[in-house]
């Protein structure tokens, strides 16, 4: 049906108010209420059934949302399953998890929102149980630091729950990013802690961590082919035992390098090869990063045709990307069908109340976490800066950085009544050069600052304090005036903080020793590792999908050109419950105003 003139009109006009909303999707009632409103107006002749019209013509054209507000749906492609399967399923590993999350703190509230999400994105997946070739292809959006890990492992507990049998997850681009996900899914997903397998150990009690722990039998229902210690390699004795889209489905953690992803895509080729073959869900986390295919479809990148030739494995696939800046996905090739394009569907992840991002932080300058003030070190490491810059001494802003770190340590450790996970960044430079030598300046004043508290607040108050311990109480005194702790108490507290206080360098330099390390630490020893208050320095390995467990203090001194890049290196980003005031972000201020724009 054509559109009339007034039609026409009316549609125009309805257009011009879809943009100027500038929100991601356009509730059907209110584009309905927005034509009844405009119809008389600008198109006074025309009839109900050509107003339904033009309304439908714009739903296509913009793809308006019919479902909950949070998502683009390509309705053509779409067909509701989750529903009509629900009651039939046995949802063990969904809710093992779940009851995992309640032990962790969760809300009731977030965990039902949760369910909600992931049931919705499930449904968009497709179904696994569906017969003949078909193939899925979408985007889930979240902020920076705001869980979408958790989103998609709930996702992927439900996707093993309803019968996916190949779960695939890259994730990230080094492997730092990858074993960061394996541990969580080791504990959150599978339920076994994957460096037994590693070490050829078949399951038992001892291995069993996370839901493995809520339900003993989850451990010994999925494959899992890589581990903590290793990505994914043709060379693992235990590759060559399992029966791929058998019975159990087989879960694979690797990292984005066309190598190891040409290697696996290589090995699933092995699946049943006739009709239906297993289905494969494939989660591409930071999907805007190396995924897209940004030459021509005559020489496809390495990694986006290593992408497509994993999918290709299975007639039966999906493909859901998760990122928090998507700025590059929407606009890849949408008519190349081989390609990762999220033509089916485009949804958007809700973040609890609690969450903390650029709204919380920057909608004004005078945040109380924010400190702009770096000026001292862009004076001698200014944005331009070479590898071979010579840094003599830590810049004051940095030492009070530190010193607020020891001091908001101190006060968690009042408040808990123990220690917690805490940690503190500091990323000046892009330069492993540079890092060096700042990690080993930090690690000179930190052997100081420890040695002094150990030495001087042993004696009672009023002896006469160093320029150290005068750095501490100043810093006390400035950043923390309305602190729940007295001075008296914390200089209790910092004694206990300076015996455990630490740094550590993290950049492609220090890998292996890293890896060695991982490796050959007891699971309990790594634990109590991890409640050590540390310093982290560094620069891109820590600007993208790393996550600093209790990060309080992060230091800032770096710019990027590129919207996408400046979010994540907000690491700062996420939930800091019980010590949100605790919080201090040294940021220069024209970095501060690119966040709030």
């Amino acid at each position: 049906m054509k559109l009339s003139a007034d039609a026409e009109n009316l549609r125009a006009t309805l257009a011009v108010q879809i943009r100027g909303l500038s929100a991601e999707s356009v509730h059907l009632d209110e584009l309905q209420k927005m034509a009844t409103l405009l119809a008389p107006i600008v198109a006074a002749g025309i009839s109900a059934d050509e107003v339904q019209h033009v309304i439908n013509v714009l739903m296509e054209q913009y793809r308006v949302v019919m479902g909950d507000g949070y998502g683009v749906v390509n309705k053509a492609t779409f067909n509701p399953w989750i529903e009509g399967r629900r009651e039939s399923v046995d949802r063990v590993r969904s809710s093992a998890y779940a009851e995992l999350l309640l032990e962790r703190g969760w809300s009731g509230a977030v965990i039902e929102t949760l369910d909600r999400q992931t049931d919705r994105i499930l449904d968009l997946t497709g179904d696994p149980q569906k017969s003949g070739a078909w193939a899925r292809r979408g985007i889930a959006i979240g902020e920076v630091q705001s869980g979408k890990t958790a989103t998609y492992i709930s996702l992927l507990a439900k996707a093993i729950d309803y019968g996916y049998k190949i779960i695939i997850v890259i994730g990230g681009h080094t492997e730092d990013l990858r074993r960061q996900t394996q541990t969580r899914l080791d504990s959150d997903l599978t339920g076994i802690d994957s460096a037994y397998l590693a070490d050829n150990i078949s399951h038992n009690e001892m291995a069993q961590i996370g839901i493995g722990k809520i339900d003993k039998h989850l451990p010994t229902s999925i494959n899992v082919l890589t581990t903590t210690q290793a990505d994914f390699s043709t060379a693992n004795k235990r590759a060559g035992k399992v029966a791929l889209g058998a019975g159990t489905p087989t879960l694979f953690v690797v990292k984005k390098n066309h190598r190891v992803l040409d290697n696996l895509a290589q090995y699933l080729r092995a699946m049943p090869g006739d009709g239906d073959q297993p289905p494969l869900l494939l989660i591409d986390d930071e999907a805007d990063w190396a995924s897209i295919n940004t030459s021509s479809e005559d020489e496809v990148t390495a990694v986006n045709a290593a992408i497509r030739k994993l999918l290709a494995c299975s007639n039966r696939n999906s493909y859901v990307g998760i990122t928090a800046t998507p700025f590059a996905n929407i606009f890849i090739n949408d008519e190349i069908e081989k390609d990762l394009f999220p033509r089916d569907f485009i949804q958007v992840l809700e973040s609890p109340s609690n969450y903390q991002g650029v709204a919380e932080y920057f909608t004004s300058a005078s945040h109380p976490a924010l400190v702009e003030d770096v000026s001292d070190t862009l004076s001698v490491l200014p944005y331009s800066h070479r590898s071979t810059v010579r840094l003599k001494a830590l810049p004051l802003s940095i030492r009070k950085a530190i010193a607020s770190f020891y001091i908001g340590t101190a006060i968690r450790r009042f408040r808990d009544g123990g220690a917690r996970a805490s940690s503190m960044l500091i990323n000046v430079s892009r330069f492993k050069a540079v890092q060096a030598r700042v990690h080993r300046l930090v690690d000179e004043l930190i052997a100081e600052m420890n040695a002094a508290i150990m030495g001087e607040f042993g004696l009672p108050e009023g002896a006469r304090r160093s320029a150290l311990t005068d750095l501490l109480f100043d810093t006390y005194s400035e950043f923390f005036p309305d602190a729940d702790v007295t001075w008296l108490s914390l200089r209790e507290e910092l004694v206990g903080v300076a015996e455990e206080m630490r740094t550590q360098l993290i950049n492609g330099d220090t890998k292996v020793t890293r890896d060695k390390w991982l490796a050959q630490t007891p699971r309990r020893v790594r634990d109590a590792d991890a409640l050590l208050p540390t310093v982290y320095v560094g620069g891109d390995v820590l600007a993208r999908g790393l996550t600093l467990d209790g990060l309080q203090v992060s230091y800032y001194a770096r710019r990027a050109a590129a919207a996408d890049t400046l979010l994540q290196m907000g690491r700062w980003f996420g939930y800091r419950p019980g010590y949100e005031d605790l919080v201090r972000l040294w940021i220069d201020p024209e970095t501060s105003e690119l966040f709030r724009w």
